[in-house]
């Protein structure tokens, strides 16, 4: 199963999709954009300061999760799993 991030910059610009081959590939890529909980905008949605991204084929939950629940400072904590 191929996994797809699709993502475009400041919202406007062209929409550029990238392939992984493994859950391992699409969690590294993630990984290196991911600015933190309060940039999640879904299951499967995420933003940066200049980007957006939709996963295709898995959910953030997949590749990590939260330390504890809402309403509690550990909700803001993100732990990635081992994949």
């Amino acid at each position: 199963m191929a996994y797809t991030v699709r993502f475009q910059e400041e919202g406007r610009g062209p929409v550029t999709v990238r392939s992984f081959p493994t859950l391992k590939g699409v969690q590294a890529y993630v990984r290196e954009r991911w600015q933190g909980v309060e940039y999640m905008d879904g299951r499967d949605t995420f933003h940066t300061d200049y980007c957006l991204y939709w996963l295709q084929g898995v959910t953030l939950y997949e590749l990590g999760s939260h330390a504890g629940d809402y309403g509690t400072g550990a909700y803001w904590d993100w732990t990635w799993k081992e994949v």
